[in-house]
């Protein structure tokens, strides 16, 4: 997940929009996920009535432990690359 949302590179700051962006994001995937199982159980047979509202009232929770390591992640990324100019600042 991580690999795949990033702030640009070209901005000193996190933005607040950024952060938005990525906790959508999570959420989009905590609900793929769910939906994903849904589909799982209903395929091999797990249609007891308590297995199904379980999947379908749970989606995997997007917690502040997730959104810190989401913003470590691109903290350290955006540290390893401080060093090297980005493409975009050259255009």
């Amino acid at each position: 997940m991580t690999d795949t949302v990033r702030p640009p590179r070209w901005r000193r700051h996190p933005d607040p929009r950024d952060r938005l962006i990525i906790a959508l994001y999570a959420q989009l995937e905590a609900e793929r996920q769910t939906r994903e199982t849904l589909r799982w159980a209903i395929r091999h047979g797990a249609l007891k009535a308590e297995v199904l509202e379980a999947i379908a009232g749970d989606p995997v929770p997007v917690d502040g432990e997730d959104l810190a390591a989401l913003e470590r992640s691109i903290a350290l990324r955006d540290a390893s690359h401080a060093d090297t100019p980005a493409k975009e600042m050259w255009r």
